[in-house]
């Protein structure tokens, strides 16, 4: 961008009022006034002296999507210094609300206010759970997310919910908790979108990722996840007699509670990254600010402060990575990281650390593979990383670009013109306006903050082999591998189905076949010979239906069929000559077919194979049995019978084969 360019603020901060204009443009100035008026009051004094009992009016009463709209104002003050917060404990649904996810749309019959899979007039005698607001972090009517730091008031060893987290085994209740309150009234509305959908869909995506992390114990120190307690639902009783609830068209008196879902999580008490510094007006990247911020008071009473060179942020960042690849690792994706995600504080506990630790937030757009709508399926289970032996090397996910909202900070910045000494002494990385380009080792014309990077993290991370940290090179070699086991699936499919197809459709073996069950039994022979071979037939060809109804439809016109689906009944997948005995120029053809678009096939060919072998097992038992002791010729009932024994046969010995 050319010296001068104005840069977009990467942050907007939107009015809850303003969006509400369309819906509400009677009542804008009422509204506004009355805003004004308490964030006044508030400045003047830290009062929390608000009846529990809301007394609404017809014209402060909302209906939007049926949805009961309390008043908002009110609503914030519930999460005021010293009030109180009665939570039960709650178990969330399976992640959901973005395009990898699979929809989950709330019930039509949730009751307006309610919690889904919540009753609140069906509650425990006593909270799990109760927390006095001790400050807000983040609250108030412009957060879409209420977020408090809480005393714990009272807690019950004997949760009512088994699921719920709290503190691991072993450990207790800390002296203070962070309470993250997903509250639909306060999120923006936006087309097509409802407020209990939208704050249902992010507690789902953000438990669901502390849920995860904390079933494979990355939660808490040393783990850049701030530890994690589970998820509440906090109940507000609205106080509303019979006739309000006439007066405001609601008369259910359900409706007279209001359900808040909550996430408890760690106190970190620090800064984030995007706090410690300031931005430039022209390039948007960090600087760090010329100062030593106070974290904490020790035991002493004296200011425990973090100087912020370059040691310490590089530091800051190598934690973060490390996080974030071990994340990877497990199959949570992160999203792209920015600054004001990334906690920094010295203190665990009651406790000082000797180095400053990284912690990051905000997981509302992590996806967590498994649960996603591709790790779903048969094929996917697994996301290609997780088949690492290792994590995977920071250097092959966070390159330079990646990193681009935290630059500045660490990495140093492409180019810095600084316009006093104050500013130079500020950012000891400066660089001139048009960036100093140096050449790598392998000879590129770079920028030096590029260069200095790459050298960074082959230092911190050690080479960029398999070792420590896997490479994408590792990931190859798997696939390769993983290619190989199903080129020997098929190729065993294959040469099963030929078989079976030869021993089926060969005239001269059906004759003999026939001789021999003739010479048991000479009644129904012919009928029952003809039933077991179409069973199998049939069996055989539901594995390829499409490419049959193909060829009837060639055959009818004279034809031959042309990139089809895999076929092994009438090799059609070659040279259509079984006479030479050589089954190489079918194999090689087979599979080229079963590349591409019918690879996903494979499974089902398989499958098929399997079937058919056992087929094959059952017919050959039946004709020993009848060798031995004669008695009616099998019919098609008999036949199932005998697949039931060389399946239970084979379960059998496939379990015996894993304990050896």
């Amino acid at each position: 961008m050319a010296q001068g360019a104005e840069w977009p603020h990467p942050y907007k901060k939107y009015s809850l009022f303003k969006t509400l204009d369309p819906i509400r443009p009677r009542i804008k100035e009422e509204r506004e006034g009355r805003r004004r008026k308490l964030e006044e009051e508030a400045l003047k004094k830290d009062s929390d002296e608000a009846p529990d009992a809301l007394d609404l009016s017809q014209e402060s009463a909302l209906t939007m999507s049926e949805k009961f709209w309390p008043q908002i104002e009110m609503e914030a003050r519930r999460y005021r210094t010293g009030r109180q917060l009665n939570l039960y404990s709650y178990t969330t649904v399976d992640p959901h609300g973005t395009t990898k996810y699979l929809p989950n749309d709330l019930p039509d019959d949730l009751t307006p206010g309610w919690v889904r899979g919540f009753d609140p007039t069906n509650l425990p005698p006593t909270p799990d759970l109760i927390l006095e607001v001790f400050e807000g972090l983040s609250w108030g009517i412009k957060k879409c997310n209420q977020i408090t730091v809480c005393r714990i008031a009272t807690n019950l060893e004997n949760h009512h919910d088994p699921n719920v987290q709290g503190p691991r085994e072993g450990q207790q209740w800390p002296d203070l908790v962070v309470c993250k309150a997903f509250d639909p009234p306060f999120y923006p509305i936006l087309e097509g979108r409802g407020l209990d959908k939208a704050a249902e869909a992010a507690l789902s995506r953000e438990a669901g990722a502390y849920r995860y992390l904390y079933s494979n114990n990355m939660t808490g120190l040393p783990h850049p996840t701030p530890e994690f307690y589970g998820t509440y639902v906090a109940v507000f009783d609205l106080g509303l007699e019979d006739n309000n609830l006439i007066d405001l068209g609601l008369e259910d008196k359900h409706q007279t509670y209001r359900c808040v879902p909550v996430i408890l999580m760690e106190h970190v008490e620090g800064f984030s990254m995007e706090n410690l510094c300031t931005r430039h007006n022209t390039t948007n990247e960090l600087i760090p600010r010329d100062l030593r911020p106070i974290f904490h008071y020790d035991a002493n009473g004296s200011p425990v402060t973090l100087a912020l060179h370059k040691q310490n942020r590089k530091e800051v960042m190598r934690q973060v990575l490390d996080g974030l690849v071990k994340m990877l690792h497990v199959g949570l994706e992160f999203g792209g990281i920015e600054a004001r995600q990334i906690m920094i504080t010295i203190k665990n506990g009651q406790h000082d650390l000797e180095v400053p630790r990284a912690v990051v937030l905000d997981y509302t757009m992590s996806d967590i593979w498994c649960m996603t709508h591709a790790g779903k399926t048969d094929r996917h289970r697994l996301h290609d990383l997780q088949k690492l032996p290792k994590p995977v090397h920071p250097m092959q996910i966070f390159d330079f670009e990646e990193l681009n909202n935290t630059i500045g900070f660490w990495p140093s910045s492409y180019c810095y013109e600084t316009t006093n000494d104050n500013e130079a002494r500020e950012a000891e990385w400066a660089r001139d306006s048009e960036g100093i380009r140096i050449r790598d080792d392998h000879g590129r014309l770079r920028h030096k903050s590029e260069v200095e990077y790459d050298e960074w993290l082959l230092e911190t991370f050690g080479p960029f082999e398999e070792g420590r940290y896997s490479v994408y090179k590792t990931l190859d070699l798997i696939q390769e591998a993983e290619e190989r086991a199903r080129e020997a699936a098929a190729k065993e499919a294959f040469a099963v189905e030929k078989a079976l197809r030869d021993w089926l459709k060969d005239p001269a073996k059906e004759a003999e076949e026939a001789a021999k069950w003739a010479a048991v039994k000479e009644t129904s022979m012919e009928l029952a010979m003809d039933a077991v071979v179409a069973a199998a037939k049939r069996a055989f060809k539901d594995a390829h239906a499409e490419w049959y109804e193909e060829k009837e439809r060639q055959e009818q016109k004279g034809g031959q069929i042309e990139d089809v689906a895999i076929d092994v009944t009438h090799d059609a997948t070659a040279d259509n000559n079984d006479d030479d005995d050589n089954d190489n120029d079918d194999e090689i053809d087979y599979f080229r077919q079963l590349s591409g678009v019918h690879e996903a096939k494979e499974d089902v060919a398989v499958q098929k194979a399997q079937e058919l072998r056992d087929l094959k097992d059952a017919l050959r038992h039946l004709r020993a049995e009848e060798a031995i002791s004669p008695r009616d010729v099998p019919d098609v009932e008999q036949v199932r019978d005998a697949l039931k024994v060389v399946r239970a046969r084979r379960h059998r010995e496939a379990l015996e084969g894993e304990q050896i």
